[in-house]
């Protein structure tokens, strides 16, 4: 029973883990779209990387024996999960004082920087929420291509005007 907690707590890791690989690559646009749906004064931006180096991070600790074992290393896998974990926690909670550093990073995925340069802010909100209303089939098809999805939220701003 016991050896089901680490295996469970792995699989985790290695689902959340791939999931955030697979917004970085564009392979999956709900996540990003949901920060589009916020009203206020200003609009949230989507970072990636403090999700990316959490989840790495909780993977390296889960197996950090696992590593430590292979490598001839006691704690060097725990060591860099907690280094990982912790800049992350670091990112995530300062993000409104590192958004004047957006300009210095690339915006990830490329088809959120597209979006955002072409459409206003009240486009984006809307395109968001239509997202929500589609079937998993027509999502799932608009997250592998780009084309199709940019073209049915042109679509989208069209029917709005």
């Amino acid at each position: 029973m016991l050896i089901l907690i680490p295996l469970l707590a792995y699989s985790v890791g290695f689902f959340m883990l791939t999931r955030q690989v697979m917004i970085l690559t564009g392979q999956l646009k709900g996540p990003v779209l949901s920060c589009f749906e916020v009203y206020g004064e200003r609009e949230r931006a989507y970072h990636p990387i403090p999700q990316l180096l959490g989840w790495s991070g909780f993977l390296l600790l889960v197996s950090g024996e696992l590593i430590g074992s292979i490598l001839r290393f006691d704690n060097i896998a725990v060591i860099l999960g907690l280094v990982s974990v912790g800049s992350a926690f670091l990112l995530y909670h300062y993000r409104e004082s590192l958004a004047t550093y957006d300009h210095l990073l690339p915006t990830l995925p490329t088809w959120y920087r597209e979006l955002c340069r072409e459409t206003t802010r009240h486009e984006r909100r809307r395109i968001a929420y239509l997202w929500l209303r589609l079937p998993l089939r027509t999502r799932m098809i608009y997250n592998i291509s780009d084309r199709l999805f940019f073209r049915w939220a042109e679509l989208v701003i069209l029917s709005t005007l």
